[in-house]
């Protein structure tokens, strides 16, 4: 059992939450706007095509979040402008 319990403790630690997102592709101006806890509003220049706009999308609010872009991923609305986002923050790697 001992041994189980050392496992358990050298386990890496994840902190994950979720980041609600309401887009707007082909704006005229990129803004960002919190809209509430872990809710923003963000507008991109980029197009709808291809997933141009998500990618722009998540490199705005990785540069406003202060975080590198790979720790956000998409998880819901690909094709939609409401987007849920995973942000993975890997603290102990």
């Amino acid at each position: 059992m001992t041994n189980m319990k050392k496992a358990i403790t050298k386990e890496k630690t994840v902190d994950e939450r979720y980041i609600q997102v309401r887009a707007t592709a082909g704006a005229k101006k990129e803004s960002i706007e919190a809209v509430g806890t872990n809710k923003w509003r963000v507008s991109v220049r980029a197009k709808a095509e291809r997933g141009s706009a998500n990618a722009r999308i998540k490199e705005v609010l990785a540069e406003h979040l202060g975080i590198e872009v790979k720790m956000l991923r998409l998880v819901k609305g690909a094709t939609s402008s409401s987007k849920l986002f995973l942000l993975i923050n890997h603290s102990n790697l």
